[in-house]
């Protein structure tokens, strides 16, 4: 499925291996390198009630988000990840948008100061647009439109909280960082488990281990 001209026109990084990371749970981390499946909530479950567009948005899409930076972030870890157990799955954004198909429409995060008001040419635009409060995120947000599950064919899976989309988690993950939370064998279970699952990306600590 081409992307269409309303989408096509919104910001990518320049550079397209510019490193975006994601912080999870080691709960989210087993299941992404298990079930090898990005998961894509709905934005239903969106704290923010202007989420493309406000109380008008249709309910039809669901995110993966991701943070957009050269290096890990303090505030970050902090924000989504607090808990010792944790992890930041570093890749790049040619490695998603290479994993994914067109109908996955994958672009920067505009922060603007009434994000309902931009103009747009059709719904999914204005999932791309979030408030100026949100702009510490730098996020690189990929919107999957639910009506287009049909051209996702059998890579794209329904549960009673979001969306599984199949991947190849090796092409995907580029490095895994441990918290700067964590002691050190919580690092020797997250290789341990990596590697029992066949995968060879590296696992390393967090460069703000000591310092946080």
């Amino acid at each position: 499925m081409a992307i269409p001209p309303s989408t096509r026109s919104l910001p990518v990084p320049a550079d397209r291996r510019a490193r975006i990371w994601r912080y999870m749970n080691f709960a989210k981390f087993v299941s992404l390198i298990d079930a090898e499946a990005l998961f894509f909530a709905p934005v239903g479950r969106f704290s923010d009630t202007r989420e493309g567009g406000g109380a008008a948005a249709p309910p039809d899409v669901a995110v993966s988000s991701w943070h957009l930076s050269d290096h890990e972030s303090e505030a970050m870890w902090r924000l989504y990840s607090p808990r010792e157990e944790a992890v930041a799955v570093q890749s790049t954004y040619e490695r998603l948008r290479g994993a994914l198909p067109d109908c996955v429409r994958i672009h920067q995060v505009t922060y603007v100061d009434e994000p309902e008001r931009q103009a747009r040419t059709d719904h999914l635009s204005g999932f791309f647009y979030k408030r100026r409060a949100y702009e510490h995120e730098k996020e690189l947000r990929a919107v999957f439109p639910l009506a287009d599950a049909a051209a996702a064919g059998d890579r794209a899976r329904a549960t009673d909280g979001g969306w599984f989309f199949g991947i190849d988690a090796d092409g995907v993950v580029e490095r895994v960082y441990v918290s700067p939370f964590a002691a050190d064998w919580f690092r020797a279970v997250v290789v341990g488990v990596t590697r029992r699952y066949g995968h060879r990306f590296p696992v390393e600590r967090s460069a703000l281990t000591g310092t946080v």
